[in-house]
């Protein structure tokens, strides 16, 4: 069975309501070479934020909740 990061993403949404998103900031592995395309990050935060953060991050890592293969 292959990993389903939507399926992933609604398994643990049932324990943090809509609390969190998927984004796709990463998409092409634009901003970090090393997190996945898709990373779950709490709602509030918009994909320029992630973007900006990740300049100050060793790596330019993405501040995230869960990192979706």
């Amino acid at each position: 069975m292959a990993f389903d990061s939507e399926e992933e993403f609604a398994r643990l949404m049932v324990r943090c309501g809509d609390a969190f998103r998927i984004s796709s900031v990463n998409e092409g592995f634009k901003v970090c070479p090393s997190y996945p395309e898709k990373v779950i990050v709490p709602k509030g935060i918009g994909d320029d934020y992630l973007r900006i953060s990740a300049t100050f991050r060793d790596g330019s890592r993405l501040p995230c909740a869960k990192l979706l293969p």
